[in-house]
């Protein structure tokens, strides 16, 4: 009986992905360093699996040219030939032409074969082994670097005593702190930054007798000179222990997720089946409750809906845990990114991704992915500098580029950090004033840097076909605030620019306060909530014409919601709470008449049967049939700032 393998299709084309994505992050890795024996094998393997499953499938040209790229790696293995920078580059070629030729067959159409045969005959022309190339001047020793710091939760429990460090630090020298990261329960992290003429060992020093090595579970130079060196003499870069280590090969990537389905973990589907068996058995208890009540008896009906609401959650909670992916979907296309824009613009960088297991929900995953990109593609090119530039500033000639992903009170974050020149403030002042932008010239940085998010605005000398022509950050910005994210940015001129994007975990489901405010339901997301003040608690008065509350020895603004939304109540409540909201450090109080209690909330959109509102990211259904408005609160924050500058 024949077997109609075209039921197993599906299941080969997601394989094949997959391969495809190993070849390339392992190739993208050759680029830079020595290739292994066991990457060159795992290639190998790879390309072979293609080649089977197209065989089998009846792909003849896919199998051929698969058969091809064997050929090839077989000579490479076998000693035959080099692996030259030439040969990955049509290596790389054949991988984006197998690729594109999946695509194709996936989609039920024709697929160009056209590639194939070219990329073949290039690949006979590179069967000889390239010529040596001249060798890099090194570099003099540098002027300033970055170290960070993983600190024990044991040593330093809490922000404030990583606050205390942070203070001790500049007997360290010529030392500022640039960035402090701490997640409750978790290692806290600090970057600090290196001036002037402190050299490592002094460095090292200073450190000891401010830290104990106990209390350092990593101590990593993020910007390094061209020779190796270490904090401890017995730290061992095996252990992850104590220690500055030169840089390693580029963490590889996954394949990418298909937009269209999700691989589930086996364990997460038999929680799934063991709660719907759960759900069921509590079905037949609040049926069997219901039956008793009717009698007068209704402890067994409390108790069986107590139960129905548990089994509820945790099935709402497993079922969300199916849509949360590790953020490495994303991530594994930045080495090849990297790897295409370096070569292009004629730079050395070396990237770095730091946890790619964190999980964020797919509907976020398949967003994301632009901003960051192009958040990758703007390092390089106006970031990290040219080999020769490098070298001249007492830099490595290779630049270093790190996407680093954590989760922190709620939120994804995640950061792109380079060791390039840093933003340009007197170049972004200038432009910003010629596109009519009225800068203050005595501004603090942090005033400043945001700037380059407007439209048209670029510090680029010349227009390539990588940048120049002041679009993409404005585009950056407004993806990442359509995702209820915020951006920040960090720079030191010479020694480089982080960029922090801070996102919500899902867009799906979030836990909020439900509150009444000016006779209408609103859900504030309760991560954005700081605290409640009833008004007899706090200081308000009235400051350029609008109401300013005291909060933490500061005046913030108190705004209506129903001002800001067009509903507002001839009669003020004076009974109700103040509830404050906090983002990333900026605060302003919404004036509600109650607080009804906290709910996990399913996320509605507006716009697809209304209209996106400012200020609202969504909306829900409450327990009584009532619609109720989900705050954006980093929106609400903005318009109240702008609102009391206006006034003031």
């Amino acid at each position: 009986m024949a077997i109609d393998l075209s039921v197993f299709a599906d299941s080969f084309y997601e394989e094949a992905t997959e391969h495809v994505a190993t070849v390339e992050s392992l190739l993208v890795a050759a680029d830079l360093h020595a290739l292994d024996e066991e990457s060159l094998n795992a290639i190998f393997r790879a390309v072979h699996s293609i080649k089977g499953g197209a065989g089998a499938f009846g792909h003849g040209a896919l199998a051929d040219f698969s058969h091809a790229l064997e050929s090839f790696l077989d000579g490479v293995r076998k000693g035959r030939q080099e692996l030259t920078k030439a040969s990955i580059g049509i290596l790389l070629g054949g991988v984006d032409a197998i690729r594109n030729h999946v695509y194709a067959l996936r989609q039920r159409s024709t697929p160009d074969t056209g590639a194939f045969d070219a990329l073949k005959n290039e690949l006979a022309k590179c069967a000889a082994p390239a010529a040596p190339q001249s060798p890099v001047a090194a570099p003099v020793a540098p002027s300033g670097y970055f170290v960070e710091l993983a600190l024990d939760p044991a040593e330093y429990p809490d922000r404030a005593a990583i606050d205390t460090l942070v203070a001790e630090l500049p007997a360290l020298g010529t030392v500022e702190c640039v960035e402090v990261e701490f997640d409750a329960g978790r290692e806290g992290r600090l970057t600090f930054v290196v001036r002037g003429e402190a050299t490592l060992d002094d460095t090292r020093e200073c450190l000891q007798f401010l830290v104990s090595e106990e209390a350092i579970r990593k101590c990593e130079v993020m910007s390094v000179p061209a020779a190796g060196f270490e904090l401890f003499e017995d730290a061992d870069p095996a252990d992850d222990a104590y220690g500055f280590f030169p840089l390693d090969a580029p963490t590889q990537a996954a394949a990418p997720v298909d937009a269209d389905s999700i691989r589930i973990n086996v364990a997460k589907m038999d929680e799934l089946v063991n709660l719907i068996g759960e759900l069921v058995i509590t079905q037949a208890m609040v049926a069997r409750g219901a039956q008793t009540n009717a009698g007068g008896d209704a402890a067994g009906l409390v108790q069986a809906l107590a139960q129905l609401e548990r089994n509820t959650r945790d099935l709402q909670r497993s079922i969300l845990s199916i849509r949360m992916l590790p953020i490495r979907h994303v991530t594994c296309r930045l080495p090849r990114l990297a790897h295409d824009v370096a070569e292009r613009l004629g730079k050395v960088v070396q990237l770095e991704l730091v946890g790619e297991d964190t999980e964020l929900d797919k509907g976020l995953i398949e967003k994301l992915a632009d901003p960051l990109m192009h958040l990758v593609r703007n390092a390089i090119d106006h970031g990290i500098e040219t080999p020769e530039a490098r070298a001249a500033a007492g830099k490595t000639p290779g630049g270093r580029l790190t996407v680093r992903a954590r989760h922190e009170g709620g939120k994804v974050v995640i950061s792109v950090r380079d060791d390039g020149a840093g933003l340009d403030r007197e170049a972004i002042v200038e432009n910003a004033r010629r596109a009519g932008v009225d800068v203050d010239e005595d501004a603090a940085d942090e005033a400043i840097w945001p700037l380059i998010f407007r439209p048209g605005l670029s510090t680029a000398k010349t227009v390539t076909d990588v940048s120049g022509r002041g679009v993409g950050m404005d585009v950056v910005q407004k993806n990442v605030r359509a995702l209820g994210g915020t951006i920040e940015i960090a720079s030191l001129r010479g020694l480089g620019a982080t960029f922090t994007l801070r996102l919500p975990l899902t867009l799906a489901i979030i836990e909020g306060m439900s509150i009444i405010a000016d006779g209408e339901s609103y859900i504030v997301p309760l991560t954005a909530i700081a605290q409640s003040l009833r008004p007899d608690a706090c200081e308000t008065k009235t400051m350029g014409g609008r109401e300013v509350l005291r909060f933490n020895g500061d005046y913030i603004p108190l705004v209506s919601l129903g001002d800001l939304f067009g509903h507002a109540s001839p009669v003020r409540c004076t009974n109700g709470v103040h509830v404050v909201l906090d983002i990333d450090g900026r605060h302003a109080a919404v004036r509600a008449d109650a607080l009804l209690g906290l709910h996990q909330t399913v996320v509605k959109g507006l716009e697809d049967h209304y209209r996106r509102i400012d200020g609202i990211s969504g909306a829900t259904i409450l327990g009584d049939g009532r619609v109720a408005l989900i705050l954006d609160a980093q929106r609400v924050v903005e318009q109240a700032g702008a609102i009391e500058r206006l006034a003031a």
